[in-house]
C-alpha cells in the first residue's frame, strides 16, 4: 500500500500526473531550444534574451529551479544575474519616460564685422542653462 501513487488535485485543473506531463515536456522544450543554440554558437556566446526568458519563465511555472539548470546546462549565477537584469529593466519600464527639454534660442546681436572679408561673425556662443552659462569662442 505504500508503493501506491496517489493522485492529488491541484487547483481543480486535474491531476498531479498530468502537470508533470506538462512541465517535462516544457523541460525538454527548453532543454532542445538551449541546446540547438549552443550547437549553431561558438563556446561563451551570449544567450539570447527569448532564452534567458524561457529558463526564468519555466521557473516561475513551476518547474524546479535545479532542473532547469541541468536541463540548459546554465549556472547559479547566470540564473541570478538574469534575474537581476529581468527586474532592472522591468523597472525601467515602470519608470516614466522623461521629455526633452526644449531651451530658447535668443540671438543678442552679439555680431561683429571682419574688416577684411566685409562678413559678419559671431564673437561668441552662449548657452545659458538654469544659473550656469557656457561660452563659446573662436580662436582664430
Amino acid at each position: 500500500m505504500a508503493n501506491k501513487r496517489r493522485r492529488v488535485k491541484i487547483d481543480g485543473h486535474g491531476d498531479e500526473s498530468a502537470s508533470s506531463d506538462k512541465n517535462a515536456e516544457r523541460l525538454e522544450n527548453l532543454r532542445r531550444m538551449f541546446a540547438t543554440f549552443r550547437r549553431e554558437h561558438r563556446p561563451r556566446a551570449r544567450i539570447p534574451r527569448s532564452l534567458r526568458e524561457a529558463a526564468l519563465e519555466a521557473i516561475q511555472g513551476g518547474i524546479p529551479e535545479l532542473s532547469v539548470r541541468r536541463a540548459c546546462c546554465i549556472s547559479r549565477e547566470q540564473l541570478d544575474f538574469w534575474r537581476r537584469s529581468q527586474n532592472a529593466s522591468e523597472q525601467q519600464l515602470e519608470q516614466p519616460e522623461r521629455k526633452a527639454r526644449i531651451f530658447p534660442v535668443v540671438d543678442d546681436g552679439c555680431e561683429i564685422c571682419d574688416g577684411e572679408a566685409g562678413q559678419r561673425v559671431a564673437s561668441e556662443l552662449h548657452l545659458r542653462v538654469g544659473r550656469w552659462e557656457i561660452s563659446i569662442r573662436q580662436v582664430e
